[in-house]
């Protein structure tokens, strides 16, 4: 980043907080981080690409995050990742669920109880997501939460299907959706390339859950009212091919580290 850009957003703020930048430790860390999050982005108003008042509930929430953090948690050491992470949010703070997943991510940088597993990795994926991909993966990580609850054990997959044509040498008739506890199936397809591609997850249909759940998912599938013109013909021999949503080592992390 510019060097005067930094400097501007430092003469914005009152000096006993620069002071607290430039020399933080665990007890004002809070402050710190506040405003770290207004040097680098204050001097970017003027482009318009987020809001004075999106601006000031990001500064807000990550400095009263990092002062929830018990202080003998706070790690001081890890401010050179909390740096590159806020730089990698900067054009991401306009979108709620892209933010929230910065703010989790900048404020477990520098929780000591979570910042052993975090690279700036998880910030260049997240930066890389769409708004899309967001919702998907906020989606994906409620429905691992609610099948871990119901289960009692912690998942690294979720149940999957397409509808294929048995008559046609099992050719797809659907794309790929992911099933879910509400029992909407949602479409995978505009996503799923996006967070294969940042090895977060990948799709795999020649495995499937076996727990009842996901069973009781996997034969509501055929039915789903989404694709009635299949059902319909006579032509067609449509068959459930079952799968899973399997998520790589780093996307099981990602999603400990964003929830």
């Amino acid at each position: 980043m510019d060097p005067n850009l930094i400097q501007a957003g430092l003469d914005s703020l009152p000096e006993s907080t620069v002071e607290k930048i430039l020399n933080p430790t665990a007890e004002v860390l809070g402050d710190s981080a506040g405003g770290l999050v207004r040097t680098i982005f204050y001097p970017l108003l003027h482009l318009n690409i987020f809001t004075k008042k999106k601006l000031e509930d990001y500064e807000q929430k990550i400095a009263n995050n990092v002062k929830d953090i018990p202080e003998k948690y706070r790690d001081p050491s890890m401010l050179p990742i909390f740096l590159e992470t806020l730089e990698k949010s900067k054009y991401k703070v306009g979108d709620d669920e892209i933010r929230s997943m910065f703010e989790n991510i900048l404020t477990k940088s520098l929780d000591s109880r979570y910042n052993s597993s975090i690279s700036p990795r998880y910030a260049n994926v997240v930066s890389q997501l769409s708004p899309k991909d967001a919702s998907y993966l906020q989606l994906m990580n409620k429905e691992r939460t609610t099948f871990n609850t119901i289960l009692n054990a912690k998942l690294s997959s979720l149940p999957v299907a397409k509808l294929i044509d048995l008559n046609n040498n099992s050719s797809d008739m659907t794309k790929p959706f992911l099933l879910v506890s509400d029992h909407i199936p949602r479409n995978l397809w505009l996503t799923i390339d996006n967070l294969e591609g940042l090895g977060i997850a990948k799709l795999d249909f020649n495995s499937y859950l076996h727990y009842n759940l996901a069973t009781e998912l996997y034969e509501e599938f055929k039915d789903f009212s989404g694709h009635p013109e299949f059902i319909s013909s006579s032509d067609l021999k449509i068959a459930t091919l079952k799968g899973v949503l399997k998520f790589t080592s780093f996307g099981q992390n990602l999603l400990d580290i964003i929830e």
